[in-house]
């Protein structure tokens, strides 16, 4: 009994150190898992706020990133708080481990019996028991947590595809907000060239008291002044003509499809309905050759009933072996050309289908 206990001992022993391998394991895991967190995390919280200062996107996109920063910040606590956990757990096994190696001890120094140390280790091994079940659920944590960082990933990927996306938008829209003012520089440039040269007409009629030469001026100015509003109502005029056809072709190209579609449809019932036929005729042809062989299996057997010692009659009527024959060469015509329908209709299917 003592030796059996002592082997128990030891397989207890054993046990326990490969749990307190594993235990090693899994935290290294663990610890490597929550820096990579950590590492992303901080590299998007350092991203966002540097987007959030050179753009001006919409704010709803702000406010949608701020929320999903917001939830990984959850999230990481959750971690942390569960790897918090984690550790209290691995403190009270090393704890209850020492405690028990303690006992144990104290037990051989004080040299007890077989019987008492029977019952010690049998107390070991039901509080190695309830240890293996507490690590096999600590596994089965692990496991939930592994697919929890799976989903973190999976998240935190899809967080820095939105990140980009915004900062492709925010480098849209500073190129946009580039064109705009050289555009508002522009028609700034113009309308204080028109202006001085407004004042410069002015000030000439003012000293010239109505000259030739101002009136000249005024007139070539107010010339060039209609000119440039020709030119814009024309522009108008053309880019509303632009607008109409671009409108008129929509419309076209929308038909057009609906034309296709229809035809289409008509295609697919016509090879349904070709389908539908070829079918009737397989079925024609099987029935009309289990005629013949039924016309040849009767004739076979007139002959068989009639036949004499010196000599043997014809197996069939030449008519009826004609008739059949020549049923046989419509039907396989009529195959043929349905073949050749179907086929030309699937060339009409795909040209259609490539238009």
């Amino acid at each position: 009994e003592l030796n059996r206990s002592m082997q128990q001992k030891e397989i207890s022993e054993k046990v326990l150190r490969n749990t307190n391998h594993e235990k090693k394991q899994l935290q290294a895991q663990l610890m490597e898992t929550i820096s990579g967190f950590t590492e992303v995390i901080e590299g998007l919280n350092d991203q966002c706020p540097e987007g959030l200062t050179t753009t001006g996107g919409p704010p709803a996109s702000v406010d949608r990133l701020q929320d999903q920063l917001r939830e990984v910040s959850y999230q990481n606590q959750a971690l942390q708080a569960e790897l918090h956990n984690m550790r209290c757990h691995l403190e009270k096994l090393q704890d209850s481990r020492q405690a028990m190696e303690a006992k144990s001890r104290s037990a051989k120094n004080a040299g007890a019996g077989p019987e008492a140390q029977v019952h010690q280790l049998k107390d070991e091994r039901d509080m190695l028991k309830v240890r293996l079940e507490e690590l096999s659920s600590s596994s089965a944590t692990l496991q939930q947590q592994d697919t929890q960082d799976q989903v973190h990933t999976q998240e935190l990927k899809r967080h820095r595809q939105d990140v980009e996306s915004l900062h492709n938008q925010k480098e849209e829209l500073r190129r946009q907000l580039q064109d705009q003012d050289k555009e508002r520089q522009e028609l700034q440039d113009n309308f204080l060239y028109v202006k001085s040269q407004l004042d410069k007409v002015q000030m000439k009629q003012a000293q010239g008291d109505g000259s030739a030469d101002g009136e000249r001026e005024l007139q070539r100015h107010r010339q060039t002044l209609d000119s440039v509003l020709e030119e814009r109502s024309r522009l108008a005029h053309r880019l509303e003509s632009v607008l109409r056809d671009a409108e008129k072709e929509k419309a076209y190209h929308e038909q057009s499809v609906e034309r296709v579609m229809t035809a289409n449809g008509r295609l697919m019932e016509e090879r349904d309905r070709t389908a539908k036929e070829v079918e009737r005729l397989s079925r024609l042809y099987a029935e009309s050759v289990n005629q013949l062989q039924g016309d040849l299996n009767q004739t076979n057997m007139t002959s068989g009933i009639f036949r004499t010692d010196s000599g043997s009659s014809p197996l069939a009527d030449p008519a009826v072996v004609a008739k059949v024959q020549g049923q046989l060469a419509e039907v396989e015509e009529a195959i043929r050309s349905k073949e050749q329908e179907n086929e030309s209709l699937k060339n009409r299917i795909r040209k259609l289908a490539v238009a």
